[in-house]
């Protein structure tokens, strides 16, 4: 249906809830709602920065603790939010190695 009618994968996926909620809601036929399959969603990728352009970024930070973070991340490949949560003691020492460690949130748990 998608190359067929040239339909957006939004589009298709309000057709499918209005079909599945006329079918199990109002005809009360909850076999049908295994038949009508969402398309699959087309995950992006983060694409990374230019060799370049994170020079260039890492050139413009404000300060020595701003240009260590941005050096890291470059360096590691950390995110963010990982990079705040890391610790002195998870960087070792011989072979450069910064072990990151993973939080659960109690909501997930």
């Amino acid at each position: 249906m998608l190359e067929e009618r040239k339909l957006a994968k939004g589009t298709v996926v309000l057709h499918i809830s209005a079909l599945r909620f006329f079918y199990v809601r109002m005809l009360k036929r909850r076999n049908m709602k295994e038949d009508l399959l969402y398309p699959k969603k087309q995950r992006r990728v983060a694409c990374s920065a230019e060799p370049g352009r994170s020079g260039c970024l890492i050139d413009s930070a404000k300060n020595l603790f701003h240009r260590a973070m941005l050096m890291t991340m470059y360096a590691t490949g950390l995110r963010r939010s990982a990079l705040c949560r890391l610790k002195v003691r998870n960087i070792g020492t011989e072979p450069i190695l910064i072990a990151q460690r993973r939080y659960m949130s109690q909501s997930t748990k």
